[in-house]
């Protein structure tokens, strides 16, 4: 499957086919995970890429995103220590959680944050994202979804600009523990940003896949595949993190190296046509849906 998968042609010529997409998150975190992801995309087998825009992205990594014809977006990140952030910049997962539930986040911290990430994008790659997300979903939060499409609204977007839903998809068949992450991860306040986002006409995917507990025993990664594909509707979007290499320290790091063995496999490749399924970039093919 080549790049060729992922051209508003194909999007345009899929009506016997459904068109979803796959995205890879922590673009720039290591040069282990950039390299699987740009592998990844020219094989045609992932459709965007969210990036860490404030890790310490190297020039080779962000030449090779540059040249990729997917759909690049921003990771959002407040909770890493990553590049030049010290810990007054970031805060612990539970505790961001906590004061957005709690609508005890400074407005004016969040967006700040949130414009820095934006300029550093743009002076990363010369140009707005294609999308926005949030490291560990974030972006979804109290404060902080109101203050990011403030911050959108300020600026020019490209056409089918999207932000990501992490509304679940069908995962009736999936086991109980997947099924409960997944709708702890959709319901952070991600019903009131998606409303707000259609407001401003802003597109979001339809059902999301990929959440899963990376740390523990789980099914092997291409069975849940075979499931996110099966419930997958037009216009859904899955979620990955490949890497060539386990990181060091990471508590993810062998899940990253599965995701990537299997989606770089002949075996995926099989398992797209056998579900009838057509990848596409989301800012081609969410605007094209009814």
């Amino acid at each position: 499957m080549g790049s060729d998968a992922i051209s508003s042609e194909a999007v345009r010529s899929s009506a016997d086919s459904k068109v979803i997409a796959i995205c890879a998150d922590d673009y720039g975190v290591d040069l282990h995970v950039d390299r699987a992801i740009v592998d990844l995309a020219r094989i045609g087998r992932l459709t965007a890429t969210s990036v860490l825009v404030d890790a310490r992205i190297s020039d080779q990594s962000r030449a090779a995103l540059q040249a990729l014809e997917i759909d690049i977006g921003l990771h959002l990140n407040f909770t890493e220590e990553l590049g030049d952030l010290s810990a007054d910049t970031v805060m612990p997962l539970g505790q961001l959680i906590l004061r957005a539930q709690t609508r005890c986040l400074s407005r004016r911290w969040v967006r700040q944050n949130i414009e820095r990430q934006l300029n550093r994008f743009e002076a990363l790659l010369g140009r707005t994202p294609d999308y926005v997300d949030g490291h560990l979903h974030v972006h979804q939060l109290p404060i902080i979804g109101d203050e990011l499409l403030a911050a959108l609204r300020d600026r020019q977007l490209p056409a089918g600009f999207w932000v990501r839903d992490t509304r679940a998809g069908e995962l009736s068949d999936s086991p109980w523990s997947e099924r409960f992450k997944s709708w702890v991860v959709g319901n952070l306040g991600m019903h009131r940003l998606t409303l707000n986002a259609a407001s401003q006409g802003i597109h979001t995917n339809r059902g999301f896949f990929g959440v899963y507990d990376f740390t523990k025993s789980h099914r092997p990664f291409i069975e849940m595949m075979r499931a996110w594909l099966a419930h997958a509707v037009p216009g859904a979007l899955i979620m990955t993190h490949p890497s060539k290499q386990a990181l060091p320290g990471d508590p993810i790091g062998q899940a990253r190296v599965d995701e990537y063995q299997i989606l770089a496999s002949d075996a995926f490749g099989h398992l797209l046509q056998q579900q009838g399924v057509r990848l596409a970039r989301s800012s081609q093919a969410l605007s094209s849906l009814p």
